[in-house]
């Protein structure tokens, strides 16, 4: 039976403008190879040093990307609960936007998702997505 790996990632930003590029670049290698399909919700928490405008920019360029914005800095846990109202696809995973890991860990990180990623056994509307990720 072949697995498929359709993955929401989820990249919370504040003020990562100088590792954002890097980080999505080795996610979209490191998911190209490995996942049937896959989104980069970037989420970015209300930065003032360019981190919105270069994930609008990261969107334009990819459409797997999509840039999300916070009004203002709200925290980790409102990124996150807003990623998961966002996501569209089977499971949902976070990494860090500051590119802390290097992309061949990424690789087989997103190899084991199967085991580590929140499973929607149905999408579901946000909310009960929202139980589902806590279970």
């Amino acid at each position: 039976m072949e697995t498929r790996r359709r993955v929401s990632v989820f990249l919370p930003a504040f003020n990562e403008v100088d590792n954002l590029e890097g980080a999505v670049a080795d996610i979209v290698w490191a998911a190209s190879g490995v996942l049937t399909d896959y989104e980069i919700l970037v989420i970015d928490d209300g930065s003032t040093d360019g981190t919105g405008p270069l994930a609008d920019r990261l969107a334009r360029e990819n459409p797997r990307i999509r840039a999300i914005h916070q009004p203002t800095n709200m925290g980790i846990a409102a990124a996150y609960e807003r990623a998961l109202g966002e996501a569209r696809l089977d499971y949902f995973s976070f990494l860090a936007a500051d590119g802390e890991i290097a992309r061949e860990e990424l690789v087989e990180f997103m190899g084991a998702l199967d085991g580590m990623a929140t499973r929607f056994t149905e999408r579901r509307d946000a909310a009960q997505a929202k139980i589902d990720a806590r279970r």
